[in-house]
C-alpha cells in the first residue's frame, strides 16, 4: 500500500518508484498534486524504458494471483491460449474450406 503515487492510498507492485516514494521523511503532497509530480515522472519514465520507476498499479484481488515469476505466467498463459486457440483454428479452417 502506498500514498506515494497519488496521495490517497493505493494498491501496488512493490519497485524502485514505489520504494523511493516510501521512504521515511519523503514528503508525500495531497491528491491531485502527487498524482501530477507521479505522472510527469512516469511519462519520462515510460519514455526511456524505465520500468522501475513506472507506479506498477494492484488491483484489490492482486494478491490472489498464484503465479509468482512472470515466465511461468507467460508459460502458462500461452498453453492455456493455445488449448483455447487450437479447436477454433480447426473450426475456423474447416468452415473456409466449404
Amino acid at each position: 500500500m502506498t500514498k506515494g503515487f497519488t496521495g490517497r492510498l493505493a494498491r501496488a507492485i512493490h519497485n524502485r518508484v514505489m520504494e523511493d516514494l516510501n521512504r521515511n521523511g519523503t514528503e508525500i503532497l495531497p491528491y491531485p498534486l502527487q498524482r501530477e509530480l507521479v505522472r510527469n515522472l512516469t511519462i519520462a519514465a515510460d519514455a526511456a524504458g524505465r520500468a522501475d520507476l513506472v507506479p506498477m498499479w494492484a488491483g484489490q484481488s492482486a494478491n490472489l494471483s498464484p503465479c509468482i515469476e512472470v515466465s511461468a505466467f507467460l508459460i502458462s498463459l500461452v498453453e492455456e491460449i493455445s488449448e483455447i486457440a487450437e479447436p477454433i483454428m480447426q473450426w475456423s479452417a474447416a468452415r473456409r474450406e466449404k
